[in-house]
């Protein structure tokens, strides 16, 4: 009996222990057309017309797109997005009538999320990094934005001007924690360019990293993908527990009816 005992326990310790880590939903997309070419669409890159060189004038269009996700497994680990896109669009500069290429690329990111024990304030700690963000003047448009619960913010235009993305040094963020919420975030840049405005290309590198404390902003806290419908796991565990008992309530009136025969 206590080998069966001890090998329920591992069982039910081992469920207990395998929380359901988080889960990143991620999507990326192109469109591409060089001047005179159909549309193109792809999932990751595309490109119409031949790489410029000094001796091509265009036409040609180009997009890359591509977002990698670090979730976290312990409590110390940062929860990190990462995005890589690039557009360029290059127009027949040596056409006499009207000529124009453009491009666009984007990608997104959903995580759902929550954080154990009760309802309490706690703190959320983010940092959005431009790794780089280089862009012609003209023909280019680009916006990074971000939602993680209550708190938003974005970065867009040609210079990757931002609003609500606090930095390293940014004051520690109120957010409660025991509750549900989610991460979104996505980025896409376009260009257009013509043969009355020449070229026009953008590059966005983005990392987007964050953490939770509780109250007193030292003590990290692990999110967890919240589970479908959280009574019938907690119910899970306790029918499993029920089920181990019975097996061992089961075992020891089987000893008890032997050691009664052999009595006899």
């Amino acid at each position: 009996m206590p080998s069966a005992n001890r090998r329920i326990g591992q069982i039910v310790l081992f469920l207990i222990g395998c929380f359901p880590f988080l889960r990143a939903e991620s999507v990326t997309s192109v469109s591409c057309q060089a001047a005179g070419y159909s549309v193109m669409v792809d999932t990751a890159g595309c490109l119409q017309g031949t790489l410029p060189n000094p001796q091509i004038q265009g036409p040609i269009a180009q997009a890359n797109s591509a977002v990698s996700e670090t979730l976290q497994q312990t409590a110390n680990d940062s929860l990190s997005i990462s995005f890589h896109e690039s557009v360029m669009a290059i127009p027949d500069l040596g056409a006499t009538n009207s000529s124009v290429s453009q491009s666009q690329a984007n990608a997104s990111v959903h995580i759902n999320m929550y954080t154990e024990g009760p309802v309490r304030p706690g703190v959320l700690q983010i940092v959005l990094t431009e790794q780089s963000w280089v862009a012609s003047t003209d023909g280019f448009t680009g916006v990074v934005w971000y939602q993680i619960g209550p708190w938003s913010g974005e970065c867009r235009g040609w210079t990757g001007m931002c609003w609500g993305v606090p930095g390293e040094n940014a004051p520690p963020i109120p957010f409660e924690l025991g509750t549900a919420f989610s991460f979104d975030a996505a980025v896409s840049l376009a260009d257009y360019a013509s043969n009355l405005t020449g070229f026009a290309s953008g590059r966005a590198d983005v990392l987007m990293q964050f953490r939770f404390f509780e109250a007193d902003g030292v003590t990290p806290v692990i999110a967890y993908d919240p589970p479908s419908v959280p009574e019938v796991n907690s119910g899970y565990l306790v029918g499993l527990a029920g089920v181990g008992f019975l097996a061992v309530a089961t075992r020891f009136r089987s000893r008890a009816t032997e050691l009664g025969r052999d009595k006899r």
